[in-house]
């Protein structure tokens, strides 16, 4: 891919639960193309399933299928397996990334956004980007969000939310910040009003 294409992302990112999806949703609505790692990291981990089935045996069923619970609790239990499993996945999902943007501006699109839940964590570089959105909400609100949509309990959140990057250095190293703490409509204003300043 060349870098002028990347130079024209926008990235979005933010805490799980700080509502980066409804925010691609409404983007998506009014005009954007949105690419998601989030569903590049399925392909990456079909790439690099006999790698990973080498490294987190434990995560594998008798039958030889993995158990994605089963990985999810090993890699946000223990921040090394995390790291172990990025520096498998990251560079495929890049790669994958890559072709997907020059595949958007070569079909002629000219608002192009990567959700990128881990776009801290993996240390990508924002230099490389049109800019970088981070959504924003209240630990609580975001706790609140994920157990009712993943019903997962207030620990397994909360050690998921320790293998992220904090919420204060995601604020600082944003370039624009959407709050997402209010309603529905408040949000919808506040992603129109970022837009129009792509348009």
């Amino acid at each position: 891919m060349s870098k002028n294409s990347k130079a024209r992302v926008l990235i979005v990112t933010g805490g799980i639960g700080s509502g980066k999806s409804k925010v691609c949703e409404i983007m998506s609505k009014n005009g954007a193309v949105v690419i998601s790692a989030d569903i590049l990291a399925r392909t990456a981990m079909n790439e690099a399933m006999t790698e990973i089935k080498t490294k987190f045996t434990q995560a594998f069923s008798e039958d030889g299928s993995l158990d994605r619970n089963k990985l999810s609790k090993i890699v946000f239990s223990d921040s090394n397996q995390r790291l172990e499993l990025e520096k498998i996945l990251h560079p495929i999902i890049q790669k994958l990334a890559d072709l997907e943007f020059d595949k958007a501006f070569k079909n002629g699109d000219k608002f192009v956004v990567y959700e990128c839940p881990l776009f801290y964590e993996v240390r990508m570089n924002k230099k490389d980007y049109r800019g970088v959105i981070v959504v924003d909400a209240p630990e609580e609100i975001c706790i609140t969000r994920v157990s009712n949509r993943d019903s997962l309990n207030k620990t397994d959140i909360k050690m998921r939310m320790e293998n992220q990057a904090s919420r204060e250095d995601r604020i600082y190293n944003a370039d624009y910040i959407i709050n997402n703490s209010g309603s529905l409509e408040q949000l919808e204003d506040q992603v129109k009003q970022l837009i129009s300043q792509f348009s």
